[in-house]
């Protein structure tokens, strides 16, 4: 987006990533088989915890969910009749879908970050493309295989998809996430803070970006930003780029 600021300053991307541990599948008969339901024993335990949970509000009563395709776990918040993961997606089982090695990132590339605030990844991965459709840069796929641009699971967990351009601006009218106090903590708890983007090879931290399930043009999907010292709103950007999901309950 020409609106967004480029900086010169960049960080080359690492080939040696590695996925948090957090981040592993790992074969237990304690993770939830649906991610879709509440997990009072996960929220209730004072051993576990995320750091990304910093960014919470502490007065408002989350709930928790487990993804049923890793374990991870993430706090999630009802705003009038909608469900929201109060925190940034933080998917990466690169045994069941390899593209993420190449196609997601930590913030500086480093594994601490994705823990903080969630990780990128570019909108055709985001968006669960199906490369065999010569429309795929129009519809994107939703989890029956049918196309639809407001109904897109993606990478979300079983359950829940990616907002729509419309969500969010309504989810920003009722909550007044832009004027929220900088570094998350709103009187809403959606918890939106500065978690940046990725530009090919290079990151930035001027504001928080999110994929939606909308688009401005084949090139330049619809995107919601919401900057610390700019006017926010709604940007086209570049499939490439890096950026961050915030999943929506699909109900």
């Amino acid at each position: 987006s020409s609106s967004v600021a480029e900086s010169s300053s960049s960080v080359e991307s690492s080939s040696s990533e590695e996925p948090s541990s957090s981040s592993v599948v790992e074969s237990s008969s304690s993770v939830a088989e649906s991610s879709s339901s509440s997990e009072d024993d996960v929220s209730s335990s004072s051993e576990y915890y995320k750091l990304s949970w910093d960014y919470l509000n502490p007065s408002i009563p989350y709930d928790t969910i487990i993804d049923s395709r890793d374990g991870q776990v993430y706090k999630i918040v009802t705003i009038g009749n909608q469900t929201w993961m109060a925190e940034n997606l933080n998917y990466y089982d690169t045994i069941q879908l390899p593209d993420l090695k190449q196609h997601s990132w930590c913030l500086d590339d480093q594994i601490l970050n994705c823990e903080r605030y969630g990780r990128y990844y570019d909108n055709p991965i985001a968006m669960d493309y199906d490369s065999s459709q010569t429309s795929q840069y129009k519809r994107y796929k939703k989890e029956d295989g049918t196309y639809d641009s407001l109904n897109v699971v993606g990478i979300c967990p079983n359950g829940w998809r990616v907002p729509t351009r419309s969500e969010w601006l309504s989810l920003d009218s009722s909550c007044d996430v832009r004027s929220a106090q900088w570094g998350g903590k709103n009187t809403c708890g959606i918890s939106v803070y500065s978690s940046g983007y990725r530009d090919t090879v290079s990151f930035f931290r001027d504001g928080a970006y999110f994929w939606t399930a909308s688009y401005n043009s084949l090139v330049k999907p619809s995107t919601i930003v919401f900057e610390q010292k700019k006017t926010s709103g709604i940007f086209g950007m570049f499939r490439r780029k890096g950026l961050s999901i915030r999943c929506i309950k699909d109900n």
